[in-house]
Order: structure tokens, then C-alpha cells, then sequence
């Protein structure tokens, strides 16, 4: 996937406009608008930040967007791509233009099973039209990871699914298809 030299900036912007926001809305919108006028000096083009207050930046400029944050799946994530059941999401990043875009989600569970939860998921992927590339897994004592990789003609991901002695975890990377491939 490609990534313009701005958006590649965008995810410290946000990381420094979530630090400087906070305490009150005349404090969030300052953080705002330093970090806006500071991505725009950058070569950003015309920037426009906000933030929800419960830990959710956005950020929008002429070359794509960054949402960061957040225990919801961003507006545009793929209704294709089968997600875990009885598992919470945690976190939340979307990236990208309207032809380029890259999501990555992580969900937990505390009494998940990492190989039941890894098989569904793959046979789910599989039953929506997705052609599974590649799977792996490795584990030891206290670990244990299964992954699977999956592509479509819109959509390619990641999924990784692991377990340490607190959680389960489900990790997805998704994006648009390299036009090359």
C-alpha cells in the first residue's frame, strides 16, 4: 500500500494531538488546531483534526484520512471480513484514501480458544469468498499464536489469533489489494 509522506506523519501528529488534548473542550480544540497547523506546514495541504474526548482522533487532509483509537470499528471496515463472537474490541485504526485504505483491529477475550477460535474464523473467511493464502502457528508453555492470511479481489488481511496466560487475543490487518499482485 502506498503511503504519502503525510499520512505517514499523521499517525505521530495524532499521537501528539492526543498528549496535548484532554482536560477540558477549549484544551482539545487548541490541541487540535497546533496539530492541524503543524501537519499543514508539513506539506499536509489543508488538515482538519478532531477528537471524540474518549480517546478517538480523526484526522482528514487533500491526500486521505487517519482514525485512530476507539472501541468501535471504523465507519468503512469491510462487512466481509468475519470477526470473532463474545469478543471485545479494544482498539481501532483506519488509514488511507477511498481506493487505498488499511484497518487494523485487535479484540480480547478471557476464555477464548485460540485453535476454536482460529478454525472458525478461517472456515467463516472461507464461507464469505475469501481464499485463504497461507496459515501458520507457533507456540511454547505459556503461548500459543495461529494465523492465517486471506485475500480477496477487494480485500487482503492478517489474522492472528494468541493466547497468554491472561487472554485471548485476535489481531487483523486489513487492505485494499497492491494493484501489482
Amino acid at each position: 500500500m502506498k503511503i504519502h509522506r503525510t499520512v505517514k506523519s499523521v499517525a505521530s501528529v495524532a499521537l501528539a494531538a492526543t498528549l496535548v488534548t484532554g482536560c477540558s473542550a477549549i484544551a482539545d480544540k487548541a490541541g487540535e488546531k497546533v496539530a492541524e497547523k503543524g501537519m499543514e506546514a508539513a506539506g499536509g495541504g489543508d488538515v482538519d483534526i478532531d477528537s471524540d474526548g474518549d480517546g478517538k482522533v480523526s484526522i482528514e487532509s487533500d491526500e486521505g484520512s487517519l482514525e485512530i483509537g476507539g472501541s468501535e470499528l471504523p465507519d468503512d471496515f469491510p462487512e466481509e471480513v468475519p470477526l470473532p463472537d463474545d469478543f471485545t474490541l479494544e482498539a481501532s485504526m483506519s488509514m488511507g484514501t477511498a481506493d487505498d485504505q488499511s484497518f487494523t483491529v485487535h479484540f480480547t477475550s478471557e476464555d477464548a480458544d485460540v485453535k476454536q477460535t482460529h478454525d472458525d474464523l478461517k472456515s467463516r473467511a472461507e464461507a464469505a469468498g475469501f481464499e485463504i493464502l497461507s496459515t501458520n502457528s507457533m507456540g511454547g508453555d505459556d503461548f500459543e499464536m495461529r494465523s492465517f492470511t486471506m485475500g480477496s479481489d477487494d480485500w487482503n488481511a492478517n489474522v492472528a489469533v494468541s493466547s497468554d496466560s491472561d487472554a485471548t487475543t485476535v489481531n487483523y490487518t486489513v487492505m485494499t489489494p497492491d494493484e501489482d499482485q
